[in-house]
Formats: structure tokens, sequence, C-alpha cells
């Protein structure tokens, strides 16, 4: 067979296997996405973080601004204590009102002539001090209260006497007079004119004027009074011969009769040594009790002031704020604050939380100190 008849073969072989109702495209080079499929997924969320972005801008701005608030605010000591100064000769009794951080006397109050301020105590707001006062002479055998006010720069602003009603006999130890947090009862440890043990202990509402009053039968004088923050538990020191006792009475269900009857003891103090002030905790489970004690003929005991703390529920210490090891001197006052954190003393500030730093600015240089 001939070359041309084996093409033409050929070739009709091939046209055989096309199909005639079938279409068959060309093929064609695959098409590249474009920019706006490839940015698709990586667009979405940053359009997401950018609106809620957005949201919270236009919340912050429309709201008002809030200064940012500490979790655990740390409490401020009082602005102000008021220190009372006995009068000697020619000189008033008088009533300074001094700053805590400096000690710097800011205003004086003098009593008049004739007349002895003997304890001072403050109002919770620390603008608002009660005093009482006496005649010199001791007659008549009862103490006055009086109330200075202060304005924010520590300024007397009002001094007035309170128609409250008298204290039967004087206020003769320091820390003799508390008020309550709300300024309402003012409790007081009252006394003989002539210096003498306070042997009652009182209670004066400050608006009607009504009292209640516990006596005292044993050999003991009542002082450093200081109450809870609800007002409804009162502590105070027994003075003993030979050592100290603090004690609480619940005012709000005592009936009048004798101290000792009314009220219960919370820690008594060793032989020979002194209970100097108790004053409760924020929480009013525990108490702060300063105590000293005298340093022994043979040179064997030191000493120095001890700040305990003692559980109201249980009656034991429970921990050592300061050792006499911290301070050697004795404690002629101890007044707490209205926070319970610090406490006032003869002898400086006492921050419970450093214990340890005693701020001089807090001396009180007189007879009796307090705070709000």
């Amino acid at each position: 067979m001939r070359i041309e008849d084996r093409l033409r073969d050929a070739l009709r072989a091939t046209a055989d296997t096309i199909d005639d109702d079938r279409y068959r495209p060309l093929p064609e080079r695959p098409r590249r996405p474009s920019l706006r499929a490839r940015l698709a997924p990586v667009l979405a969320p940053l359009a997401v973080v950018i609106l809620l972005v957005g949201f919270l801008a236009a919340r912050q701005w429309s709201e008002p601004d809030e200064p940012e608030r500490p979790q655990h605010p740390p409490a401020a000591m009082p602005k102000f204590f008021a220190a009372l100064k006995e009068g000697t000769g020619d000189t008033r009794s008088r009533l300074h009102v001094r700053e805590s951080g400096t000690g710097r006397v800011l205003d004086t109050f003098r009593a008049p002539w004739g007349i002895t301020l003997q304890a001072v105590t403050t109002t919770a707001g620390g603008q608002t001090f009660l005093a009482t006062s006496r005649p010199v002479s001791g007659k008549p055998c009862a103490s006055s209260i009086h109330r200075v006010r202060v304005n924010g720069e520590g300024k007397i602003i009002q001094n007035e006497f309170l128609n409250a009603g008298n204290i039967r006999g004087g206020t003769n130890e320091s820390g003799s007079i508390a008020v309550t947090p709300d300024g309402r009862h003012l409790a007081y440890a009252a006394g003989t004119c002539d210096g003498g043990d306070n042997t009652e202990l009182g209670i004066i509402d400050l608006e009607t004027g009504r009292q209640r009053v516990w006596k005292e039968t044993g050999d003991a004088s009542l002082g450093n009074l200081s109450w809870s923050r609800d007002g409804e538990r009162l502590f105070f020191v027994r003075h003993l011969a030979e050592s100290g006792e603090a004690r609480m009475m619940d005012v709000s269900n005592a009936q009048e009769g004798t101290v000792g009857d009314r009220s219960e003891p919370l820690w008594r103090s060793d032989r020979d040594q002194s209970v100097r002030g108790v004053v409760p905790d924020a929480t009013g489970g525990k108490v702060v009790v300063a105590t000293f004690q005298g340093a022994s003929r043979d040179g064997k005991q030191r000493q120095g002031s001890e700040v305990l703390e003692i559980a109201v529920d249980t009656r034991r210490v429970v921990g050592r704020v300061l050792s006499r090891r911290d301070l050697p001197h004795r404690f002629d006052i101890f007044q707490p604050d209205v926070t319970g954190r610090y406490i006032l003393t003869s002898e400086g500030i006492i921050d419970l939380h450093f214990p340890t730093v005693v701020r001089e600015s807090g001396k009180t240089h007189g007879v009796d100190a307090d705070w709000g």
C-alpha cells in the first residue's frame, strides 16, 4: 500500500472520534485572585477591632470622669487634736488646737479666770471638742461641759457652755471623758474636787440631759474611757493599788448599779504593772491595751511601756504591738482616732500598721488630749 493511502485511512479514523454535538473549549490559563479577595480575611477582624475601640472611646468621653479608686484606700489620721494645759499662777487654763502632722498650735481657747479645764474629748468629725471645767476653788464641786468648734483650718469659730447638765464632782484623770462617734452621749469618770480618785462612772445624753450613773465600790479609780464605733460598748481602765484592769460595759443594756456588777474585765495586768489605756480596734473584736512596768530594784526588770492586743471573746493576748524595748516611757494619754488605726499618746502618735515608729509631732504637751 502506498503511503498516500495510509495517511488517508489515518485521517478518517481520527475524524470518526470527534462528536459534533459536544463542546470542548480550549484550555485557559488560571485567573489570579483580585486584591480585594486577598485582603478580605485581614480587613474583617481589623474592622471589628476599630469599631470596638471607637465605641469604648465614645463611651468614656460621654461619661463624667471619676478619680481612680484604690481597692483598699489608706486611712488618714485626723487633721487636728486638742490638748489641755493647766493654768499656773497668773496663766489661765487653756485648750490648744494642734496640727497632727507637725504639732503646730493653730488656735487657743483660754478658760475664764477662776475656771480650770480638766479633760477633753472629740467628736468623730474631728472639728468639735468637748471639755469639762470646774471652779478652781472647788465650790460648788461640779463640772460643766464646754463645746469648742473649729473650721477646716483649725481656727476656733465657736465656744459655749452646754445646758445638758453638770457632772457631779471633778473629772480628775486623763481620758476621764469620751463622746460617742455620733456626738450624742458623753461618758465620764468623776471623783471629788480635791483631785481624789474617780469613783463614779456616768453617761449623759447631750440632747435630753438624762444621766445614768454607776458607782465604784472597791479601792480603785476609773479613767481612760473610749467607745466602740457603734456607741454601744464603753471601755475603761480600773486603776488598782498594785495593778490595773481593762474593762468593758455594754451600756445599751446596763442598768444603774455598781461598776463591778455592770461591767466585765477584759484583762488584768501583773503585780506592779499599771494599765494606761484601753481602746477598741476598728472591728470591735480586739482591744489595744497599754501597760507600764517600772524598773525593779535589782535591775533585772526593765522600765517601759507595752502595747498589747487582747481578743474580746477569749480575753487572751493575741499580739504585741510595742515592747518595753521600743518605748521606755509611760503613757499618760492613750486615745484612738475614729478609724482605730492611729493612737494619740503623751509620747507621740502610734500607727498600728507601723507601730515602732512613734511620730513625735503628736506629743500632747498637756494634761489631756483627744482627736476625732
